[in-house]
């Protein structure tokens, strides 16, 4: 019998944010594209985390819990390599929230630009109380409102102005692992700036011009 595997592989790393894990759980379960597995992987929370994570009974979660605090990117490599089976992956955080279409919109995408390696979405920064985040001067306000390039534009940019695309607003082929390899650990904040450079030496991206990543500025220091 054919084992069916779902499209997508939605990886949601947690760390620490009881306050905010449900909301990014529940904005992946009520996607209006539904072929999809969410794989959680706690970073040895020392807070309720863990125990909201068990909290949902649904067959679309795989939760993992590490022994010991390894930091994000160990909890993303493990998951690509050991659990993921979708055709494109994205990549989720336990502070960030998506829009319900989020994953049809790029799914879509996708299916249609098969010359594209992966596609991101703009972002809308928001406060502490879930609404838009009103000092434009922020360099988080607004680093996300990027057009599109072609990758040897997007290494140029990359080279002069550092990191502009938003990690959690991420949906790529599982093959571009393959081809670029996974994430590099001792990279500290900049392992998807990193995994960015290295996917636009083979592959062209893409930038969905709709906010659809709701990204709380106060996850950094402002």
């Amino acid at each position: 019998m054919k084992i069916l595997m779902p499209k997508v592989s939605v990886i949601l790393i947690s760390y620490n944010h009881e306050k905010f894990i449900r909301e990014a759980i529940e904005s992946v379960l009520n996607q209006t594209f539904t072929d999809f597995e969410l794989i959680i992987w706690d970073d040895a929370s020392s807070d309720d985390s863990w125990a909201i994570i068990n909290s949902y009974n649904d067959s679309r979660i795989k939760a993992f819990l590490n022994d010991e605090t390894r930091r994000g990117i160990y909890g993303i490599n493990k998951a690509i390599s050991e659990v993921a089976s979708g055709e494109y992956l994205a990549i989720h955080h336990s502070d960030d929230v998506w829009a319900s279409e989020k994953l049809q919109k790029q799914v879509g995408f996708l299916d249609a630009n098969p010359i594209y390696g992966a596609v991101f979405t703009k972002v809308l920064a928001i406060g502490e109380d879930g609404l838009k985040y009103k000092d434009n001067n922020n360099y988080y306000a607004n680093i996300f409102e990027q057009p599109n390039r072609t990758r040897h534009e997007w290494l140029n940019y990359f080279f002069y102005h550092g990191n502009a695309l938003c990690h959690p607003s991420v949906l790529i082929r599982k093959q571009c692992f393959t081809d670029c390899g996974q994430y590099r650990y001792g990279m500290a904040q900049v392992g998807d700036f990193d995994m960015w450079i290295r996917i636009c030496l083979k592959h062209e991206i893409y930038v969905l011009q709709e906010k659809l990543v709701y990204f709380p500025i106060n996850k950094y220091s402002q």
